[in-house]
């Protein structure tokens, strides 16, 4: 018995998690059709099953063909830009649940000074002029040299918590702004500056992918001039599958190559377009040679199981 020359694009090997057992689905005794496969969806790519009522088409009569099956593939896309989020903010969500936690332990061990044994009641309501008595003690030595007499009021004021004087808060300044950076500034400066809004933004680049939306639609040209035949319903039906696998396959190509937008992408996807259009087109013409229009019943069982084959395997491949 001849054998089939479509040997599919795809196989087990490409898909990860099989979810079907492949031998009981292409049983012959299971389904006789691949018609019992269907309606079925992969993703948002809906394949329908063909009745006689769907070929409403004004028959050819020249040809001499009893129905006729005509197929339109449309595919549209999008280039869609995802950001990363920055790396900043996932060194900050581990602060969340350690406030949380901190509240919870507030709750169950409410705090009170007056009870506390750590913090005695005395020491917070010590008298701040004990302090100031304690740091006058001719047993300290003095904080400045005795030449530095000018300065023993502005002294007197820290100790008695009065308000500072002009002076001080002029010479805190001066201080403040004696400090420079130096020149040749260490790997940790240069780390802190990274840390910027400027710089994550020009650190996390976008990530360009293309978004495919592809259909085979079962054109209203398509005829019949016997309706009674179920399996020239079958036959048919294989044309329409075809062309509904060339439509996947040029999705799984478009999504395993990854393009970017450029300003070739488009002349790019359409060459993929055509040159899997093409194979297609060879394939549905050895489908009608190798059948002889579904009379030989025996290379028709063949092709419906090659079919219906790839199309479980499509399935598997884009839902998981």
């Amino acid at each position: 018995m001849a054998d089939i020359s479509f040997r599919g694009f795809i196989s087990l090997k490409n898909i990860k998690n099989p979810e079907y057992e492949m031998e009981y689905l292409l049983d012959p005794e299971n389904n006789k059709y691949v018609r019992d496969k269907l309606p079925i969806k992969i993703q948002n790519f809906e394949i329908k099953k063909l009745e006689w009522i769907d070929f409403i088409g004004k028959p050819n009569l020249e040809m001499p063909y009893i129905a006729h099956c005509y197929w339109n593939i449309i595919y549209d896309y999008q280039m869609i830009e995802e950001k990363e989020e920055p790396q900043i903010k996932k060194q900050q969500s581990p602060i969340l649940p350690i406030l949380k936690t901190n509240e919870s332990q507030e709750k169950d061990h409410p705090l009170d000074l007056k009870q506390s044994p750590q913090i005695p009641f005395s020491k917070i309501n010590e008298p701040q002029e004990q302090q100031g008595i304690k740091q006058q003690s001719p047993k300290l030595p003095p904080k400045q040299p005795l030449q530095y007499n000018n300065q023993l009021p502005r002294i007197n004021n820290r100790l008695f918590n009065k308000p500072p004087t002009p002076s001080t808060r002029v010479s805190s300044v001066q201080k403040i702004t004696r400090l420079q950076t130096p020149k040749n500034s260490s790997p940790q400066n240069k780390v802190a500056r990274s840390n910027s809004s400027y710089s994550l933004k020009r650190q996390s680049p976008a990530n360009q992918k293309i978004k495919l939306q592809v259909s085979c639609k079962f054109s209203e040209k398509s005829w019949a001039k016997s309706t009674t035949d179920n399996e020239l319903l079958e036959h048919e039906t294989g044309h329409y599958l075809i062309g509904c696998l060339c439509a996947l396959e040029f999705k799984r190509q478009i999504e395993q190559l990854g393009i970017l937008k450029s300003d070739n992408h488009k002349s790019e996807i359409n060459s993929i377009f055509q040159t899997n259009l093409r194979s297609f087109l060879k394939i549905e013409k050895d489908y009608d040679d190798e059948t002889n229009h579904y009379f030989d019943t025996n290379l028709q069982k063949k092709w419906n199981h090659k079919l219906k084959e790839q199309l479980l395997l499509y399935e598997m491949y884009f839902n998981n």
